[in-house]
């Protein structure tokens, strides 16, 4: 008997039972040969439904808005902190507040006093958190991280005006495919839509086995809907979130740190797995994560990418082992399904240059070979070219570049294919089937022979990494606008099945999707900048504040060569380097009791436009005016 389609089972199924029940009708149950397994229990693990809280957070949050569905609220079950309720209207935010709840609503009623608390909780290290949001509110978050809040207030302002927010934003009922999203400085979580009611394609590769040992491969698609998510399948969502709002807060960078750096993006990405058998649709998630440092090259007006690519699957969560045996006949034919392991995964990066163009991609990690240490050359970069680094640092070249994201060892058990064409890069993941049925030859049924090792990658949460550079050429213009990456994924799943003694096993798609990434833009811009005294009515006193002023580090900060991705946005860097300058001299006021004129000190551009405020020195102490 050849094993066709999953879906022809079934029809086969009752096919034959009936069958086997009008041709047998005469017939004493002892005339009939029954498979050795007949009295074998009937099999089908279910998946579980409950929402199973493991991780909670204890930290304080503040919640604005009432209209919560879907994931949040399992997000928020599991916030143990202490929770203020806000109204938008509201002007202050409790000073222990860490995370910030908003829906949709509440952003579109928002007082300009409470987006100025949000941004500090956001200063401080806290996270935002926004329920379903669409174009406005995702402006909101980048505005706010760009400390652009006086134009965020004029454009809201501009966007309320005649309802004109719902149509320029896209509407409510057109949530940009995101469940929510989460930023802190540096780093950002982006849940895409996990439940919409629309239809999403499965696409399987099976390979059959008759009892005579024939193989016959072929591919099918179907189109599956998927149920509303469980309280279980919505609880692993939100068991991420959690983690992810426990993890490190940043504060805002220092020099040392980056300032302009969309350092880290983590998007969990819905997986459906239509169980065979049973046909449920377990709903659940993979993750990806996104790296991305930059560099320019003043000289060759280049833009630098190092990107570094992770996905995790949740291999730990699929391991039913033989979940699914069902007699079709009176004779004790059964229907076996066995899984499911992780299968694999594609991975497709391209770079939407919008015109400009792709000078090259190289050093692609991991090669077919494995992973090589490489140090990276700029074709066409001169030693001492000047080098705008996203540490919002100006440097010369010194030689070649290591990064510390490097891609690690690959588990033997994935085979991996680096595939090139032209100057793109893909990688194929495959990891072998673990699950096989067997049957004797004029036996009745095949019997599972074979299961995944207990430490097999494929029933482990199993990530896999990817890293490439980009070239990109006269982006001089370009200024503070960023450019995008797409990713092709596609992530699948193995089971195998035995139909009586026919046996197949099959690899399932799980997730599939382009997924789009703003990459952090690199800091193309620089200028010089000096102190300038307005007198000099006394030169040993002037000697005596200059030695002191080289003596206070962030003064000496103030002469380090800085840049941005454009003017105004190192202006404003610049100015809060001065204001935290200012700060710290004010502590020593007391040491220039003894002056008999007062100076004054100015930071200036090399244009000589003036940068914040003045510094005044005097017998009087240190004051900034």
């Amino acid at each position: 008997m050849n094993m066709k389609t999953d879906v022809s089972f079934n029809h086969l199924f009752l096919l034959l039972a009936g069958m086997m029940a009008f041709g047998f009708v005469s017939c004493k149950d002892d005339e009939l040969e029954q498979a050795p397994d007949f009295n074998e229990p009937e099999v089908n693990i279910t998946i579980p439904t409950e929402d199973e809280v493991k991780t909670t957070v204890g930290k304080t949050y503040a919640v604005l808005g009432e209209h919560f569905d879907e994931l949040t609220p399992y997000v928020m079950k599991r916030m143990t902190g202490m929770r203020y309720d806000h109204t938008p209207a509201d002007t202050e935010l409790a000073d222990d507040v860490e995370i910030v709840f908003l829906d949709y609503d509440a952003l579109m009623e928002i007082s300009e006093e409470m987006v100025y608390e949000i941004k500090e909780v956001f200063d401080r290290g806290g996270a935002v958190y926004l329920h379903r949001p669409n174009a406005l509110a995702l402006m909101f978050f980048d505005l706010v991280m760009y400390d652009e809040l006086d134009d965020f207030m004029a454009w809201l302002e501009e966007q309320l005006k005649d309802g004109g927010a719902q149509t320029k934003a896209g509407g409510k009922s057109n949530p940009l495919e995101r469940d929510s999203y989460i930023i802190r400085r540096n780093d950002h979580l982006d849940l895409r839509d996990i439940y919409n009611g629309e239809p999403v394609t499965i696409e399987k590769t099976i390979v059959e086995e008759t009892e005579d040992g024939t193989e016959q491969t072929r591919t099918e698609t179907e189109n599956v809907t998927p149920d509303e998510p469980s309280d279980y399948e919505y609880g692993l969502f939100a068991e991420k979130v959690a983690e992810w709002l426990n993890g490190a807060t940043k504060t805002r960078s220092s020099d040392g740190e980056m300032l302009n750096s969309a350092a880290l993006e983590t998007i969990l990405l819905p997986c459906h797995l239509q169980r065979i058998g049973d046909k449920k649709v377990f709903t659940y998630n993979a993750e990806l994560k996104a790296w991305v440092s930059t560099l320019y090259n003043f000289d060759t007006k280049q833009d630098y990418y190092h990107v570094l690519l992770e996905e995790r699957y949740p291999g730990d969560l699929l391991k039913f082992d033989q979940y699914y045996s069902h007699k079709y006949d009176v004779v004790g034919h059964r229907y076996k399904v066995a899984g499911y392991t992780y299968g694999g995964l594609s991975v497709y990066p391209t770079l939407d240059t919008e015109g400009y163009t792709l000078k090259d991609m190289w050093n692609p990690q991991p090669e077919n070979e494995g992973v090589t240490q490489k140090t990276d050359i700029i074709d066409g970069w001169n030693l001492n070219a000047d080098l705008g680094y996203d540490d919002g640092l100006t440097a010369k070249l010194t030689g070649g570049f290591t990064h510390q994201q490097t891609v690690s060892e690959i588990s033997k058990e994935i085979n991996v294919n680096l595939k090139k064409d032209g100057a793109k890069y893909s990688w194929e993941y495959d990891i072998p089937d673990k699950y096989q049925y067997k049957s004797k030859l004029g036996g009745f049924n095949a019997n599972l022979v074979s299961t995944p090792d207990k430490n097999s990658i494929s029933i482990k949460s199993c990530a896999t990494r990817q890293s490439w550079n980009w070239l990109v050429n006269n982006t001089e213009g370009r200024g503070n606008k960023a450019f995008y990456m797409d990713v092709e994924l596609e992530f699948n799943a193995k089971y195998a099945s035995s139909f009586g003694s026919s046996t197949g096993q099959t690899k399932t798609g799980v997730h599939k999707s382009r997924v789009r990434i703003e990459l952090p833009v690199p800091n193309r811009f620089t200028k010089s900048f000096s102190v300038v005294a307005d007198n000099y009515q006394d030169g040993k006193e002037m000697e005596l504040i200059q030695t002191f002023l080289n003596s206070v580090q962030e003064y000496k900060n103030i002469s380090k060569g800085y840049c941005a991705p454009e003017e105004k946005i190192l202006d404003r860097q610049m100015e809060e380097r001065w204001n935290t300058m200012l700060k710290t001299l004010e502590s020593f006021g007391s040491k220039f009791s003894g002056l008999k004129n007062a100076y004054t000190f100015r930071l200036k551009d090399n244009k000589g436009k003036q940068i914040g405020r003045n510094l005044r020195i005097s017998n009087k102490g240190i004051n900034k005016y």
